[in-house]
């Protein structure tokens, strides 16, 4: 015996309020004894960390751990597409293959699907046969559910930005002068498949020619929870917030800046396949922005050596689908 959950739309990718249609499949040899055939939609988001604690909740002087959680129900629907007959506890499938249609309706405050560290946005539909003194039979499958995110709706997506960032090279008694960076965007707003174009303006007021500088797409996820998954509204203390960034793409330009000299280039980057921001979920969101980072110096033909570690000039942006 097996069940299974085919979607009409096969690629599995809706967008809120968006209707869901499909079917519960179930392949008997043998007349399968059941008391329901129900399936279930599970729309949510999650958060959940531990952290360190000392104090009251410290053992003989250690820190604790102590769970923090957090969760927000956008959907929970369930329909029984078979049942025995009227006034009996239980019933028969006869043998084959059957299939149970069904369908849903995603809620219009869908935030997209979200996978990440310490947190996720997830759409699932399960089908579950009960059995009568038989552990039941389940099958799920995940929905991606991304908004329709138009950049022309958003006034500051069309608007140009700059930023700027300088930093003294060498250290202590072995400075060797400043490198100032300003990057400028035509706009904010970009689509994942377009191609992002930062113009940096950088003056060498060093020593040393700079050889190389890099443009970075970085990625802010942006989570909240509470101690003990309960919230409270005159607690702030039971909430804990976390931030997690990572690179998204990147891309680098070989230049040549001759010592104490100013010239302007442009770097780009393909934005990937990546989630959109957004700021309708109250436990998660997700930002963007672009770094002209890593720029390097030539010393010898040998050996470079970064701006301190790295030399960046951020700009938040808008990234939608």
């Amino acid at each position: 015996m097996s069940v299974s959950i085919e979607i009409a739309d096969a690629s599995r990718s809706f967008t809120p309020g968006e209707r869901v249609q499909g079917y519960v499949k179930v392949s008997a040899d043998q007349p399968l004894k059941a008391k329901s055939l129900r399936v279930f939609l599970k729309a949510c988001a999650e958060t959940e960390w531990l952290v360190s604690v000392y104090g009251i909740d410290s053992v003989h002087g250690r820190s604790a751990k102590v769970m923090y959680a957090a969760g927000v129900t956008y959907a929970q629907e369930e329909h029984c597409l078979w049942s025995p007959e009227e006034n009996e506890k239980k019933g028969t499938i006869p043998p084959g293959v059957h299939s149970f249609p069904f369908a849903f309706s995603l809620p219009m405050n869908c935030p997209p699907s979200f996978e990440g560290t310490c947190g996720s946005i997830t759409y699932t539909i399960t089908a579950e046969i009960e059995r009568p003194w038989k552990v039941n039979k389940t099958s799920a499958v995940t929905l991606t559910v991304c908004p329709v995110f138009d950049l022309n709706l958003i006034p500051e997506a069309v608007l140009s930005a700059s930023a700027f960032k300088f930093k003294k090279t060498g250290c202590m008694l072995f400075r060797h002068g400043k490198i100032c960076v300003q990057m400028r965007l035509e706009r904010s707003g970009f689509a994942v498949g377009e191609t992002l174009e930062a113009v940096a303006e950088i003056n060498n007021n060093t020593k040393q020619p700079v050889v190389k500088v890099d443009l970075r797409l970085r990625r802010v996820d942006s989570y909240t929870a509470y101690r003990h998954g309960k919230t409270t509204n005159n607690n702030v203390r039971r909430c804990n917030k976390r931030q997690e960034e990572t690179t998204v793409a990147e891309s680098s330009e070989n230049i040549d800046i001759a010592p104490h000299e100013v010239e302007t280039t442009s770097v780009s980057l393909k934005i990937p396949e990546t989630s959109p921001t957004f700021k309708s979920c109250s436990i998660i969101e997700v930002t963007y922005y672009v770094e002209v980072g890593k720029v390097e110096f030539h010393f010898t033909r040998s050996f470079f050596l970064k701006a301190g570690s790295t030399l960046d000039a951020q700009q938040k942006m808008f990234l939608g689908v």
